[in-house]
């Protein structure tokens, strides 16, 4: 299974793509993946959302939240 392969057949022309984070603290997820699909495909129509971001400064911002500068506690987190 080729991850890059996959992720290409996808990502077709005018296809449009939502990457969902539940929590942004830096943002260096989120911007590793919208590099990574528009490298594969600079014409996809890319929008990013989030729960919360929980800092004031972040490498990129979602177009979508629901909180700002607040922390969740997830049941899949460990300090919960």
């Amino acid at each position: 299974f080729n991850l890059k392969d996959a992720t290409k057949k996808l990502i077709i022309n005018g296809a449009r793509v939502v990457i969902i984070d539940d929590a942004i603290d830096t943002g260096r997820t989120m911007q590793l993946a919208s590099e990574y699909l528009l490298k594969i495909n600079p014409e996809v129509s890319l929008k990013k959302a989030s729960l919360t971001i929980t800092h004031r400064s972040v490498l990129v911002r979602p177009d979508y939240f629901l909180y700002e500068r607040t922390i969740l506690q997830f049941p899949w987190s460990l300090d919960a």
